[in-house]
């Protein structure tokens, strides 16, 4: 049989018998030059193996490599050749395409995939090899399906013990099972109560990160069952992680877990409430991720169940909570970061506007190093009444931009927040039914995912308006108001502190309807209070 490195000993006869054969590549190419040469003013040239173009005006950089050890430059010399094509030619990148070939793609597979997908021109993958006769074939490679989807699962699970050593048990036993799929990264992360007593329960949530489809069939036969089997799902495409969760943190064991039940099954927002009781101590790793160093610790993974950054990679963000903090200097984590921004707040479309016309023109300002992003959303109006019965601070839905510096002081900010303009309806249940239907909706749609009603109704029948205000440095280390932008206009005088605690001072009685209908409820500490630092 024919070996690759005896008809090739080298890549510039394996280059030249490419350009001279560019039908192996593709169909309509057109050889231009053979080690076309690149010069920049900063001192970047080099030379182009194979440059050619085809039937549809494009200019084709053709990267040749013979082993695994050269293929690892590959992407660093396509990377140079397309930013002096522009520079020294004037191509626009719709006019370039670039393949990359090789007879090795053991090293080259993934950083391919990966910079296929982030590149701004094509960039395709040729694998040559020979046949047994000695001649060459070349077959398009397929990249790796893996960039630019999120890595942690939304399925979680959440479970409660009686004691410290019920879960130390879970453990070991979850932990003995991971060793039959190490391939697959699991976690849980240990939270014990901030308080305890007699009463004291404590808690786990168990995690996974994606699992790569070259396991699936290993899975299968390992763990006994057929990908797809605890159908439906809550979460389309995340179903090989769901049963491995499943799997390894429930099925068989002797505690009496429920597998699947809505009880186990974690939310952001189930995360954000446990949070208030309870205090991340631990999280331990089994699968991929048992030995060795990893930049999972318990911060970060407890950031990831919360949701509540964009940047991070998960698949379900908190609907309740956003905070972020951006560098001005990372452009692609800040736009990204500013877009997801923007369509959290964008239940109040006057806040939307205002917030983006804010930070387009921070961005323009040079003392602008970082921003702050605070969002809350109090989806249920009527709860949020019945929560400051008992919470002075509870608060309905705001957000907050904050502009810093380069030694983080505070040059500016954007709040959004409501006016009370005094108003309220006349009878609690009849406003009630008006925006859910009935009052028995009113209390699911409190454990409900789904919010079908929209997010305006309720304060604008309370006679609650949208402002902004815009926060400007007063000299001394303080902020102060510069400027108010209410959404009725610039005749109304609309800033009102503390909206919602001034409304249930003014109309107990109509509270106390409210608090009836939802009495019973359990009821968290007030939670979202907008606090200005005047």
């Amino acid at each position: 049989m024919a070996l690759f490195a005896d008809i090739f000993p080298k890549e510039a006869v394996l280059r030249d018998h490419l350009a001279e054969n560019l039908d192996l590549i593709g169909n309509g190419l057109t050889l231009v030059d053979v080690e076309f040469p690149l010069v920049s003013q900063h001192g970047a040239g080099g030379s182009i193996d194979i440059l050619a173009s085809d039937a549809f005006g494009h200019f084709v950089v053709i990267e040749v490599k013979k082993s695994d050890a050269t293929a690892r430059a590959a992407l660093h010399e396509i990377s140079k050749y397309i930013r002096l094509l522009m520079q020294q030619e004037g191509l626009g990148r719709d006019e370039i395409r670039c393949i990359i070939i090789s007879s090795d793609w053991h090293e080259l597979l993934e950083p391919f995939s990966y910079f296929q997908s982030v590149a701004d021109v094509q960039v395709e993958g040729i694998h040559a090899e020979v046949d047994a006769a000695g001649a060459l074939i070349c077959r398009p490679v397929e990249p790796r399906p893996t960039v630019n989807l999120p890595t942690f699962s939304p399925e979680f699970d959440l479970f409660a013990y009686s004691t410290s050593d019920e879960r130390d048990e879970h453990w070991h036993w979850m932990h003995d099972r991971a060793k039959r799929i190490p391939f697959v990264r699991v976690a849980m992360c240990f939270l014990d109560p901030k308080e305890v007593d007699d009463n004291s329960t404590f808690r786990s949530i168990v995690c996974v990160w994606r699992i790569d489809d070259v396991h699936y069939e290993a899975i299968q036969n390992t763990c006994g069952f057929t990908i797809g089997h605890l159908e439906p799902y809550a979460f389309p495409g995340w179903e090989p992680e769901c049963d491995v969760l499943y799997w390894l943190a429930s099925d068989g064991t002797s505690l009496g877990f429920c597998g699947t039940a809505e009880a186990l099954r974690g939310t952001a927002e189930k995360v954000s409430s446990i949070l208030v009781r309870y205090e991340p101590i631990d999280v331990r790793h089994c699968g991929r991720a048992k030995t060795g160093k990893t930049l999972n610790d318990v911060q970060r993974v407890v950031e990831l169940l919360r949701g509540v950054e964009a940047r991070l990679p998960v698949s379900r963000r908190n609907p309740v909570s956003f905070h972020e903090i951006v560098s001005t200097g990372n452009s692609k984590s800040l736009s990204a970061s500013i877009a997801s921004f923007l369509d959290f707040i964008a239940f109040v479309p006057h806040w939307q506007d205002k917030a983006r016309a804010y930070m387009e023109t921070a961005l323009q300002c040079p003392e602008v190093n970082r921003i702050e992003l605070h969002g809350f959303h109090k989806r249920h109006f009527f709860y949020a009444l019945y929560q400051a019965t008992e919470h002075p601070n509870a608060e309905i839905s705001h957000f907050s931009i904050e502009l810093r510096d380069r030694d983080n002081s505070r040059i500016g900010a954007l709040f959004g927040t409501w006016s009370w303009d005094g108003t309220c309806p006349t009878d609690a249940l009849a406003a009630i039914e008006k925006v859910y239907g009935d009052k028995r909706w009113a209390v699911l749609s409190l454990i409900s995912a789904v919010d079908e009603n929209p997010y305006s109704d309720a304060p604008l029948m309370h006679g609650f308006h949208p402002i902004v205000a815009v926060f400007e440095p007063l000299g001394d280390g303080r902020l102060g108001i510069a400027d108010i932008q209410p959404s009725l206009g610039p005749s109304w005088t609309p800033l009102t502190v503390m909206p919602l605690r001034a409304f249930v001072d003014a109309h107990r009685a109509y509270v106390a309807q409210i608090a009836e209908l939802f009495k019973g409820m359990p009821m968290e500490p007030g939670e979202g209070q907008l606090i200005i630092m005047l």
